[in-house]
């Protein structure tokens, strides 16, 4: 029953309801046994879309549900078609670090801020703790052959492939290899190469520069195998010196390989060469041959003497008349050539063909020499003691073995 607005009469409710504001069926304030209340209407059950029972009424669900069990936007069942379905909510689209599947929204695996689907290797953002994406996993550091290419922020860079001819590399483009393939080395400025190059020496896999005293290095930057202009290669290996040792002379033949070169062990110095025939001064007890070298003693025909510079011996050639002598003048002979007579005292040769020597000498034919007799004697025994023959002026006596005097009858 309800009450008239005039308040003078009671009157039945619509057959449909318990308790009601007016006569008709959308009037119902209470429901007769199960039924609820839906809206002023009397149903057996509330509707299946957008409402839920609260004790014995029908209540809308939040405007975002489809369904729900409560009022809350949080508490819906089911979604419209145009939102998404995530813990109990109908959201228009999935929060960060999920993607929409099957009408609801999966979580992106925990490497992830951005996902197509929960798996760890369906990423398309990163987190900090794994920020380099490659081949849709989230990862600490881009795998070997790949560099990060870094976006606006963390979560964007990106694994890309280093250029083909790289084992290593960095951006841009992977061109900027940091290892490179079997067969190839790194250079500092090109990248990877086939080989070096002059001014840098290989160190592992990686072409360093020499060491700036060398133009060109092998085995270590500071072993220099070539070396700036006005420099040589010094004998110790590996140097480069600005003027050649004692007992070294530059080699020059190749001047882009100008280099310090040891000396003949005969040698105190040379030049243009490193056999003894190149000495310009001998070791002391030496003398230089032209055309020879060092020799400990002249041959026939050379005397030895000092040399044209300081501390040197040479070997002079001697008269032409002399084998053997002490000095360069005809009259420093010791010994002759051929059969030729020496006299003994003036150092001189008879021309050849003379067998017998002059007035005053005595011929040693066996020594092939001319022995001087005393003074005033014309010829002399082998001794050269006794006088056979004496000068005009003077007589031969022989007493005792002395030689002759002048005047004695």
């Amino acid at each position: 029953m309800y009450t008239t607005p005039s308040g003078d009469a009671c009157l039945p409710c619509h057959a449909t309801c318990a308790e009601c504001s007016s006569h008709r069926s959308s009037a119902c304030t209470a429901c007769p046994g199960t039924h609820v209340l839906d809206r002023g209407h009397c149903r057996e059950a509330c509707p299946a879309l957008g409402f839920f029972q609260e004790g014995n009424v029908c209540t809308p669900c939040h405007g975002s549900c489809l369904s729900c069990g409560g009022p809350g936007a949080d508490q819906c069942q089911l979604c419209p078609r145009s939102h998404i379905f995530h813990r109990d909510q109908c959201l228009a689209d999935c929060p960060p670090s999920s993607t929409p599947l099957g009408g609801s929204c999966a979580e992106c695996d925990d490497s992830c801020t951005a996902c197509t689907g929960p798996n760890s290797n369906q990423c398309t953002a990163c987190a900090p703790t794994a920020p380099q994406l490659w081949d849709g996993a989230c990862l600490g550091d881009c795998p070997g052959g790949t560099f990060p290419e870094t976006g606006s922020s963390m979560s964007l860079d990106t694994c890309l492939p280093c250029a083909p001819y790289c084992l290593e590399c960095g951006g841009p483009a992977g061109a900027q290899c940091t290892r490179c393939i079997e067969g190839l080395v790194l250079h500092p400025v090109h990248g990877c190469v086939s080989s070096c190059g002059r001014g840098l020496v290989l160190m592992g896999n990686q072409c360093t520069a020499c060491s700036p005293g060398c133009r060109h290095c092998e085995g270590s930057p500071e072993h220099c195998t070539q070396c700036p202009e006005g420099m040589l290669l010094g004998t110790a290996a590996g140097t480069c010196v600005p003027s050649c040792g004692q007992q070294e002379f530059a080699d020059l033949a190749t001047p882009s390989l100008a280099r310090c070169v040891a000396c003949h062990a005969d040698c105190v110095s040379c030049e243009r060469g490193s056999g003894s025939e190149h000495c310009t001064v001998c070791r002391p007890e030496l003398a230089f041959l032209v055309g020879v070298g060092c020799v400990a003693a002249c041959p026939e025909g050379h005397f030895k003497r000092e040399g044209p510079l300081p501390g040197g011996h040479e070997c002079a050639r001697c008269a032409d008349t002399c084998a053997a002598c002490t000095g360069p003048e005809m009259a420093q002979c010791t010994r002759c050539v051929g059969d030729r007579l020496l006299m003994a005292e003036a150092g001189v040769c008879l021309p050849a063909g003379e067998d017998a020597c002059p007035a005053g000498w005595h011929t040693d034919a066996a020594a092939r020499r001319c022995l001087r007799c005393p003074e005033g004697c014309l010829s002399c025994d082998a001794s050269v003691d006794d006088c056979e023959q004496c000068q005009l002026d003077r007589q031969l006596i022989r007493l005792l073995d002395r030689a002759p005097t002048e005047g004695t009858p």
